[in-house]
Order: structure tokens, then sequence, then C-alpha cells
């Protein structure tokens, strides 16, 4: 399998989808400021020597890189390559779990997270403790740990596998740099390095996204005749059926978008300690925070579209 892979890469690493001197240098970029980050947090900047300090950065954490940090957190290349394969196939349906978010912030703001802050607990399995006992508690850890260990390696290779597509890397190799740097950075500067990593990563993701929007629509002629081409495909049709045998439709999207953001953004441990890392509830319920959830997801329409600008 890894040796059909490898061969695989090769081969595409010959087409026109090749990484240049820019896309190098990007990569590098990326790689070298994540690991500067980390080396400052970790050996540099003014703290306390506590846990509190490197798990919650001292809950003197701002708001606005928490907020980016959320959503960056959220973004991943299943995210990425996914959904705007689903809305370039089976049209806009899927954004209704994005429209959904007006429902879940008021959810999150006053159901859920005061629970942590009033509590003082800093995660959802000091609750179950404190709610039920024990043996609940671990047991949940437990399958959370089993979850982590099943997706993060799915999570880490469909990059690396795209990479090594474009660069004739060994797909091994490329899991093992960058694997390390993710381990490095996070170990030596804690919450704070992982939360300003998150910053600049979504700040380039967030840039790219944009430009390749921009330069596509502008190769078709303009934005207008984007959404003609969508139209003319279906890609902006909307199912209002009740069937439930409808692959998918505006109703069990928002509905399903609805339990999974509400109990990933909630409940969510990557997500739990960003938010309990700022000084107080306020914080919490600021619109600066919140209003930055439904951000990822016009990065995944915008990213639809962008399939639509590269049709020939």
């Amino acid at each position: 399998m890894s040796a059909l892979l490898n061969a695989t890469a090769q081969t595409l690493a010959g087409s026109y989808f090749t990484f240049q001197t820019t896309d190098y240098i990007v990569f590098t970029f990326m790689l070298s400021i994540s690991a500067g980050i980390g080396v400052y947090f970790g050996f540099f900047a003014k703290g306390d020597d506590t846990t509190e300090e490197y798990l919650m950065g001292g809950k003197r954490m701002k708001t606005l890189p928490i907020a980016i940090s959320l959503v960056a957190s959220q973004l991943s290349a299943i995210s990425i390559m996914t959904i705007p394969s689903e809305m370039f196939a089976f049209g806009m349906n899927w954004y209704f779990a994005v429209l959904i978010m007006v429902l879940i912030v008021p959810v999150l703001n006053y159901v859920i997270i005061p629970v942590f802050y009033n509590n003082d607990i800093t995660n959802c399995y000091e609750y179950l403790e404190l709610r039920f006992n024990s043996a609940t508690r671990k047991l949940q850890t437990f399958w959370f740990v089993i979850n982590i260990f099943l997706m993060l390696p799915i999570f880490i290779f469909l990059p690396s596998l795209a990479f090594a597509q474009v660069t004739g890397f060994n797909v091994h190799i490329i899991n093992t740099i960058v694997c390390s740097i993710c381990i490095f950075y996070t170990m030596i500067g804690g919450i704070k390095a992982v939360v300003w990593t998150d910053v600049v990563q979504a700040g380039i993701m967030v840039f790219s996204v944009v430009l390749v929007g921009f330069l596509g629509a502008r190769r078709l002629g303009g934005l207008g005749e984007v959404w003609r081409i969508a139209g003319e495909g279906g890609r902006l049709d909307v199912n209002f059926t009740f069937d439930l045998t409808t692959r998918i439709t505006m109703w069990n999207a928002a509905a399903s978008g609805f339990v999974s953001w509400t109990s990933y953004v909630g409940l969510h441990q990557s997500c739990v300690q960003r938010i309990v890392a700022l000084p107080s509830l306020a914080h919490a319920r600021s619109r600066s925070v919140w209003n930055r959830l439904p951000a990822h997801h016009e990065l995944q329409l915008l990213h639809g579209h962008c399939d639509v600008c590269a049709l020939p």
C-alpha cells in the first residue's frame, strides 16, 4: 500500500499540478513560524511556570485570537477537501448547516458555556464526575482518546498525501516532519502557542482561498459568470422535501448541523479549552468570539465556488 501511494505521488508530480518555488516558500514559512511561536512562548514570553499557565494561558487570553483559533480548530483536510466536493456534486443544501449557527450560538452562550465558568472547571469530563461519578468520567475520557486515535491519522494523512502528489516526496517523511513540528510547538509553548499558531495558519488559509476565488472568477469572466455556471449545473438548487430517503435536504442539513456543531464547539475539548482560557464568562459570550464561528463555513462556501471557477 505504501509503495503504491508513493508511486502514485511520483507519477502525479510530473503533471501540471506540481509545487513551484512560491509554494515551497509558503509551506516552509508555515512550518518555521509555527515552530518559532512555540519557541517564543516556551522560552521568552512572560508568564508563570504553572499548569494553569500552560493549559489555559493563565486565563488571560485575548478574545480575538481565541475567536480565530476556534475557527481554525474546526478546519481540517477533511473539511477543506470534502465540503467543496459535497457542494459541487450535490448543490448548496449543506449550507443550511451554516445558517443554523444562528440558533446554536444562544445555546452555547446561555446553556453550555456557563456550566464551565460557574463550576470553575476546564473540561466536560470534570463536569461528568461532578454530575455523576468518577467511573463515568473515566469511561467518557477513554472513548474520547479512542476517537482521537482513530480520527487524527486521517486528518494527518490526507494533507500529507496531497502534498506528496504535488511534490513527489515520500508521504511518511512528510507525516514525520509535520507531526514533529506540531508536537514541538504544542509541547513547548502550551495553549498560547497553539492559539497564535492557529491565528497565523488561519490568516494564510483565508488569504489563499480568497485569492483562488478571485483568480478563478476573473478567469471565467467575473462573479456573475461563476453564479451562472453554478445555476446551470444545479448547484444553487435547494431541496425542501421531507423525504427521509433523500440523501441531503435543507431540513436534515440544518438538523444535523445543529446537533454536530453544538456538541463539537460546546463540548469537544479542543474548543472548550480555548473558551475557558478567556478571563470571564462575559468574554466567552463576546460577540467577537461567536460571530466568527460561521467564518470557516463561509470559507467552505467560497471554496466550493472555487471548484466552479476551476472548470475549463
